[in-house]
Formats: C-alpha cells, sequence, structure tokens
C-alpha cells in the first residue's frame, strides 16, 4: 500500500507544485490502489471533491507517468490504466 504522503513528496521531488486538486487525484490514486483507469481515478477523486476536472485527471495521470511516478498499461480494455510504482 502507498502512502499519500510518500506519493506528495516523491512528486515534489520533481518539481511538482501540490494543489488540492492533485493531493486528491494522489488520494484517490492510493485508495484504488492497483490498475486504474482515468476514468476510474477521476470517480474516485469526485468522491472527495466535486469540482475536480477531468482533464486535470489526466494531465496529472500523463505527467506523473512521464515522471516514472506511475507506469501505465493497457491490458486491450479499451483504455489505458495507472499504477503507482513501487520502490524497490
Amino acid at each position: 500500500m502507498h502512502s499519500l504522503q510518500m506519493l506528495m513528496d516523491k512528486a515534489r521531488q520533481h518539481g511538482i507544485r501540490m494543489t488540492r486538486q492533485r493531493v486528491i487525484i494522489l488520494q484517490a490514486l492510493c485508495e484504488l490502489g492497483g490498475h486504474s483507469g482515468a476514468e476510474e481515478v477521476y470517480q474516485q477523486a469526485t468522491l472527495h471533491r466535486r469540482d475536480v476536472d477531468r482533464s486535470t485527471v489526466y494531465r496529472t495521470l500523463e505527467r506523473l507517468r512521464d515522471l516514472r511516478i506511475l507506469s501505465q498499461t493497457d491490458f486491450g480494455r479499451g483504455c489505458a490504466e495507472f499504477e503507482i510504482v513501487s520502490e524497490k
């Protein structure tokens, strides 16, 4: 299980500013665990705050993927799925 604080610290190390929406997105990823599509992350995030924007979720997931904080996989279900990269 990944902690929200660990993900926030990792993102900050890469120069990502922790806005309220980004924190909610990271929290949603922690709660979902495992592989999750962007829409699942969006749905989970909006349980906490209704004002989380769908495009912000997509952009944040892509940025975290580019920084190798998340991995992206395509299982052939019609959408990319994201997972938190574990430290080894």
